[in-house]
């Protein structure tokens, strides 16, 4: 008879049950159930509302820790928390063999999730982590990943330790950085349920999804908005309220949405949408993934991004390098979101993309990678 196994799952960033933190770590429950596993996630300890198998265990800081002691100190926090979190769990099971999963964290937060397993050995017996970003870019941190990285190899048996990252670009970069392969886990919180034909309503409708910042292309939507009325597009953008977009054409409407959108929500918007606006920092997302551009095309949505990033490289093994863009030049943008909706809607261009991520990006194939590490 196969032995149970747990896994821990540490999230350092979920408020509540919104945004892409909450959905990553309910995919993540998800996988292990579909592995046999029992899956547990544990979460801040200001969750007000935890689901089973949530665990609100880890402080979140009340103060940005700046000084050198005080990031030490919030390393120490993460690993008493985490090793309380899973003793608590685990006294009620002593036989069962138990993982730790973190996906979403600092450098300084990696730490304390080290130090957490290295206490734990004995009664751990695989650490995981997911590598989302190029860690070899990351200001005064990328030591930490590597002393860290040397750290679990003294003490774990190499089999025992597994790095994942979302994309062939970062287990590229981050393996060359960490001299380790990293396997890449396909994006897990997509929807494959089917979606509404376009209408031929004259508003085309617009979706910048996620919060407004600025590596996320606000000078852009805010020069969208601002243009003179030189073209007959007509424009419908749906934003977070906190962007403050204030048109002053009068054929771009503004719709506003919350910053924290429930699922249900989220999806009736991707929905609504005709096409999903990406105008993202290219040096940015140059190997990073993004988590609405893999929904929006598993959705079978039209997206418009950066050139020169993961997501140009994507649309470009389909051919469709046209939906990856310079978006420098505001007053073209009405007429080129105005042919990319033309061209999916006449060519339903986006098919084959959407149908090849559907089955790659699901929860049955993140625990089919999950599994094969710890088979």
């Amino acid at each position: 008879m196969t032995q149970k196994r747990l896994l821990f799952s540490c999230e350092f960033y979920v408020r509540d049950e919104s945004g892409a933190d909450w959905i990553y770590e309910t995919c993540i429950l998800q996988a292990a159930t579909l592995n046999g596993w029992e899956g547990h996630v544990l979460a801040p300890n200001d969750m007000k509302q935890l689901p089973d198998r949530w665990h609100a265990v880890l402080r979140r800081p009340a103060v940005k820790a700046t000084t050198p002691w005080a990031k030490v100190r919030l390393a120490l926090q993460i690993e008493h928390d985490i090793v309380k979190g899973f003793n608590k769990v685990m006294s009620s099971r002593p036989d069962m063999e138990a993982a730790l999963l973190a996906s979403s964290f600092t450098g300084m937060e990696f730490l304390g999730f080290v130090l957490a397993a290295l206490r734990l050995r004995q009664r751990c017996q695989r650490v995981m982590a997911v590598f989302r970003f190029p860690i070899h870019e990351a200001k005064h941190q990328g030591w930490i990943y590597r002393m860290t990285h040397i750290l679990l190899r003294w003490f774990y048996p190499v089999q025992s330790v597994c790095y994942f990252t979302d994309t062939q670009a970062l287990a590229k970069s981050n393996g060359a950085y960490l001299h380790s392969s990293l396997r890449v886990l396909p994006i897990p919180h997509t929807t494959a349920s089917s979606v509404p034909q376009l209408t031929n309503s004259v508003s085309i409708c617009c979706w910048w999804a996620g919060l407004p910042r600025p590596e996320k292309g606000l000078a852009v939507m805010q020069a969208l908005v601002r243009q003179p009325n030189n073209n007959r597009v007509q424009l419908c953008i749906i934003v977070a309220e906190s962007a403050h977009l204030k048109s002053s054409n009068p054929n771009i409407e503004i719709q506003t949405v919350p910053n924290s959108l429930s699922r249900t929500q989220y999806e009736t918007l991707l929905n609504q949408a005709n096409i999903i606006l990406l105008p993202y920092y290219a040096e940015n997302y140059r190997e990073r993934s993004s988590g609405i551009f893999v929904e929006a095309v598993t959705a079978g949505k039209a997206v418009l991004v950066p050139k020169n990033t993961w997501m140009a490289q994507e649309l470009v093994r389909y051919g469709l390098e046209q939906f990856a863009i310079e978006w420098s030049d505001s007053t073209q943008l009405p007429d080129i979101i105005h042919e990319a909706v033309h061209l999916h809607r006449s060519q339903n261009c986006f098919l084959k993309m959407q149908t090849d991520y559907q089955a790659f990006h699901s929860v049955r194939r993140f625990a089919d990678v999950l599994q094969q590490y710890w088979s």
